[in-house]
């Protein structure tokens, strides 16, 4: 297999059109069950597989390894967070709830004033009376805590609570879960027909996510009714098999589920297109309602989900409006006499073999300097960052230290990224961007046909070539 997914037996555009195919009436029928349709997670799971298989990390002992790495790390931090307030009279009763806007304490975690640009300025506009703030992955032990930045507001400690319904309901782990229902889950859905159309699939992730869902589905049908005047659920990224299981028990409580854009929804994007034959009742694993930014997204959404239920409705990019107004800080010019590539990086590096590690010491003799921003939710490929720029001959080089990426922006005369949603970041602020994996060229197809500051590059050439250019400009 090589390492260019473009010239990949199964391409993107190709696991894309078999995805098409596949979805007819009777094959979808195969994933009916007791929570409903499970057709969108087997979907997301081949694309996960695809994308490991992609980069050769599909194998059983790097999914353990990583699963046990994110264990130690979050045990790690046990501690009380700096900046949070716990609150033993918190100003709210689960009784008065009616909206519930759900995150990932990641997300705040390495903010120094623990700021959310995925849920804060949103809940700061649209959220409701009797509207709450809840995180997972909150290491404090309080069930309360007084939000940091939006004053009135008081963060819930969710896993708490989740946590108290685990051990009422005496739930297993997914993986020993997954372990034991292995090959009766595989009968019950046929799993080996799918794994003939998507060889990509690796079946144990795909029961290992199977469970997830349904523990998570058990674990918030048991919290909901907890809050029994609760309407709506705010969360971003639907996409994975906990979301999907809230999203699910929420679906069969009659309350809405609201999934705001936080990056590109293009008609490359596997989560918001595709979706080619939808049962007449919808999926119970999807959304009810998509908040996007513009009309352009509202117009692919509502044309994606044309014969389904779900709702599309406008609620701009609130985190921009919400910087511009509270949080844009002075240009940084790091160096006046030098040049700044902003590189935003994800949850993996491009393997050893990509061309961006022959560019960046080639970027280096020519003075331009490469600032890398990492994940907010991956702090830890710090560490193999680290390890390949070592093996490329790098000592040292500049972490992005902006807690805001438009202020980062602010310090780089060009983006580049395999498929960031900064990308959309960048041309708010006009600053042009090089995708550099083909996954960026399918996500943001419509986009390279239409903006003239973003661009695919796939060689080495042709990106200095760009690179060039764009120092002249």
């Amino acid at each position: 297999m090589t390492k260019d997914s473009s010239n990949s037996t199964h391409s993107l555009r190709d696991l894309f059109n078999r995805m098409a195919s596949f979805e007819t009436e009777e094959n979808i029928s195969l994933f009916d069950d007791e929570y409903g349709n499970s057709w969108p997670l087997f979907k997301f799971s081949i694309y996960q597989s695809y994308t490991l298989r992609y980069l050769a990390k599909n194998s059983l002992f790097h999914r353990i390894k990583k699963f046990i790495s994110k264990r130690i790390g979050s045990s790690k931090s046990k501690d009380p967070i700096k900046g949070f307030i716990n609150t033993n009279s918190p100003s709210f009763f689960s009784s008065d709830i009616k909206e519930i806007w759900i995150s990932n304490y990641r997300n705040r975690k390495d903010i120094k004033d623990h700021y959310n640009k995925f849920i804060d300025p949103y809940f700061n506009h649209f959220a409701h009376a009797n509207a709450i703030i809840a995180e997972t992955e909150n290491p404090t032990p309080f069930h309360f805590i007084q939000h940091p930045v939006l004053e009135n507001t008081v963060i819930f400690n969710i896993d708490l609570e989740l946590n108290d319904i685990k051990n009422q309901l005496n739930l297993r782990s997914p993986e020993l879960s997954a372990a034991s229902h292995f090959y009766s889950t595989i009968r019950k859905f046929n799993l080996l027909k799918l794994k003939k159309v998507f060889p990509e699939l690796n079946l144990f992730s795909a029961v290992y996510e199977y469970e997830i869902f349904k523990n998570h589905f058990k674990l918030y049908n048991a919290l909901f009714y907890r809050f029994p005047k609760l309407e709506r659920c705010y969360l971003t990224s639907f996409y994975f098999a906990n979301q999907m299981g809230m999203i699910a028990a929420a679906n069969k409580s009659g309350i809405d589920t609201i999934d705001i854009q936080h990056g590109v929804q293009g008609k490359g994007h596997y989560a918001y297109s595709g979706w080619i034959n939808i049962p007449n009742k919808g999926y119970s694993l999807l959304p009810s309602i998509f908040a996007v930014y513009s009309d352009k997204e509202k117009e692919l959404l509502d044309n994606q989900f044309k014969d389904s239920p779900i709702e599309t409705i406008i609620f701009g990019n609130r985190s921009h409006l919400y910087w511009l107004k509270n949080r844009k800080q002075d240009r940084n010019e790091l160096d006046k006499k030098g040049h700044y590539i902003l590189y935003t990086l994800q949850n993996q590096l491009p393997d050893l073999e990509h061309f961006i590690w022959k560019a960046i010491p080639l970027l280096k003799e020519k003075n331009v300097e490469v600032l890398f921003r990492l994940h907010p939710a991956y702090p830890e490929i710090k560490d193999d960052l680290t390890k390949r720029m070592l093996a490329i001959g790098i000592e040292s080089f500049l972490i992005d230290q902006n807690e805001d990426v438009y202020d980062s922006l602010g310090s780089c005369f060009v983006h580049i990224t395999q498929f960031s949603s900064s990308t959309l970041d960048a041309l708010l602020l006009n600053i042009p961007s090089l995708l550099i994996d083909p996954r960026g060229k399918e996500y943001f197809n419509e986009l390279l046909d239409e903006e003239n500051k973003l661009y695919f590059t796939s060689t080495l050439n042709d990106f200095m070539d760009r690179i060039d250019h764009l120092t002249r400009e």
